[in-house]
């Protein structure tokens, strides 16, 4: 979700520069408020079930391994 953007900004190119694989929402400051983002990055999973299995704010240099292993632990539910 592409937030607090300065009107200048443009997050379409930032995608394409970057070969992005994924979607992302622009404009979606009011869907990240719904979600209590208060920070950034700020990571949500979101379960088979539809239900927010994690979420994690800040980064840290093991936050890929801690994502990996959520994200495998839900996928095996």
């Amino acid at each position: 979700i592409s937030c607090g953007e300065p009107e200048n900004a443009d997050p379409k190119a930032f995608l394409k520069e970057h070969s992005a694989t994924y979607n992302s929402l622009i404009k979606g400051d009011d869907v990240a408020r719904s979600f209590g983002v208060q920070g950034f990055p700020t990571i949500i999973v979101v379960g088979k079930d539809g239900k927010i299995a994690h979420t994690k704010s800040g980064f840290s240099e093991t936050m890929v391994e801690e994502l990996s292993a959520i994200i495998d632990a839900e996928l095996k539910k």
